[in-house]
């Protein structure tokens, strides 16, 4: 006997809403299977039924390259963030170098655990690396692109002509250019999914 485990979660969805709706898509590629043990106890395990992501060879290669892309926008943008210029000390524009720091953490440790995906990986190991990779990148962008923007209209508004505060603008062009081509790479990373026996 087996029945699928995220119709166990359905009432759970249907008293909560604080995150019961993660597990059930999570367990939708499980199957729940009932036995009975040596001492003649029933017992319940679970099987993976869903699709397999298969990485092709040498993608350890570009997510390489992108950990090098993250990790050196990170330090630019840290080393902007901490140079006395005016932009240092506007509220908004802090808002926005904090986030895109914390984020670029996360996405640093899903690249790293998207070098421990092995030859079949289930749809959650994929997607909780380099699907998390492909999906957030972009904001971190968009993150970017908004302190540059923010910074040259403070620029123009506070008629700040300092030499070391245009280098500072020049840091975080940089980082984007980087993060942005890490998206570029993450989004051609080449695997090919394998359907699982639901699917079949």
């Amino acid at each position: 006997m087996f029945s699928r485990l995220e119709e166990d979660t359905k009432k759970q969805i249907e008293r909560s809403k604080n995150g019961t709706r993660f597990f059930a898509d999570y367990y939708k590629d499980y199957i729940k299977e009932e036995y009975i043990d040596n001492k003649g106890r029933k017992r319940y395990k679970k099987r993976y039924i869903g699709d397999y992501y298969l990485l092709e060879k040498n993608q350890k290669k570009v997510l390489l390259i992108v950990l090098i892309c993250l990790l050196l926008a990170f330090g630019l943008c840290f080393y902007a963030g901490i140079q006395y210029v005016e932009f240092n000390y506007i509220w908004y524009i802090n808002i926005f170098q904090i986030s895109f720091l914390f984020i670029t953490v996360y996405l640093m440790f899903c690249n790293v655990q998207g070098f421990f995906l092995s030859g079949e990986n289930t749809r959650k190991e994929f997607n909780s690396s380099i699907g998390n990779l492909i999906i957030y990148l972009p904001y971190t962008s968009i993150i970017l692109g908004s302190i540059i923007l923010l910074c040259i209209i403070s620029l123009f508004i506070h008629k700040i002509s300092e030499f070391n505060t245009i280098i500072n603008i020049f840091y975080y062009l940089v980082a984007l250019c980087l993060n942005y081509f890490a998206y570029y790479k993450t989004k051609r990373i080449k695997y090919t999914i394998k359907k699982g026996i639901n699917n079949v």
